[in-house]
């Protein structure tokens, strides 16, 4: 008796299924039934570990690939982004500047929720989600660990960080023009306004968090919501037009996504053949 796990079921079944009586096994022999939860949430790659770095490599590859698998409705989507984008530039960025009403120098709850999307705090609270799925045996809140990590790399230290060099934004308090845009002149901070890092990284963190967790809609809306309040904090420092807080929010929550739905594939990847009872049991490992 066999059993066997993955997408490649059938095509294992039939070659092997002659040869397992001269194997040793036995049509009544039981088969071990998978722990609660574990079809759901496979096991997770060790950080540092050659797995981790093998599939962060293929990650990397398919992120950047991306475009070459695009679709024209894919298309239409990042379009539609661009446009919002743009609009909220030349329109909004100012009017809502004054509906915000920044003040840098405050100290409320308000200014301070900033500190959810700096790069220190996303790396401490993916650190937070690993060691509590490591102590309880909980391979999803590893998982979380793990992308939420590597989103907020990609998407604050690869991507919004060479973004904003790029486009040399000014950020609101420096004159106030929210087209001030000097290309590749974004050296110096206070010109280093597009798209908003904070927003990026909170983003990339909150929609991993969803993602694992879409059927408990609490955690969904907190995640999100605390985002949201990270961008919202940056507009009330005068750090960032809405526009840049747009940006950075599509930028994480795009590659958050891209993160887990690679990760959680290769991580369901895995061919597993076993029997039980007196005979020796034989376990084949695929993964691609």
């Amino acid at each position: 008796m066999c059993c066997l796990a993955g997408s490649a079921e059938a095509a294992w079944r039939g070659p092997l299924m002659p040869y397992l009586p001269a194997m040793g096994a036995a049509s009544d022999v039981p088969v071990n039934e998978p722990a609660p939860g574990a079809a759901e949430h496979p096991e997770v790659e060790l950080p540092g570990s050659p797995r981790f770095f093998r599939q962060g490599g293929r990650l990397l590859w398919h992120l950047a690939s991306t475009p070459a698998r695009m679709d024209a409705r894919d298309w239409r989507r990042a379009g539609l982004g661009v446009l919002a984008i743009a609009a909220t530039v030349a329109v909004l960025d100012e009017p809502i500047r004054d509906a915000v009403d920044p003040t840098p120098g405050g100290h409320s709850l308000l200014h301070r929720a900033d500190r959810l999307g700096e790069r220190s705090t996303t790396h401490l609270l993916a650190a937070g989600f690993y060691g509590w799925g490591w102590w309880q045996e909980d391979e999803r809140a590893k998982a979380v660990g793990v992308d939420a990590f590597v989103s907020a790399v990609i998407a604050g230290g690869l991507v919004t960080s060479k973004l904003k060099k790029a486009f040399g934004r000014a950020r609101p308090f420096l004159d106030g023009d929210s087209g001030d845009f000097n290309a590749f002149g974004g050296d110096a901070q206070s010109r280093r306004a597009f798209p908003s890092g904070h927003s990026t990284e909170a983003f990339a963190v909150a929609s991993v968090i969803a993602s694992h967790y879409e059927d408990r809609p609490a955690v969904v809306w907190s995640a999100y919501g605390l985002a949201a309040l990270t961008g919202l904090s940056r507009m009330r420092k005068d750090q960032h037009w809405a526009s840049d807080v747009l940006a950075g929010s599509l930028i994480g929550y795009g590659i958050g996504k891209a993160v887990v739905r690679f990760n959680t594939a290769q991580r369901e990847q895995a061919v597993a053949l076993r029997w039980q009872g007196d005979a020796p049991a034989l376990v084949v490992e695929a993964r691609w």
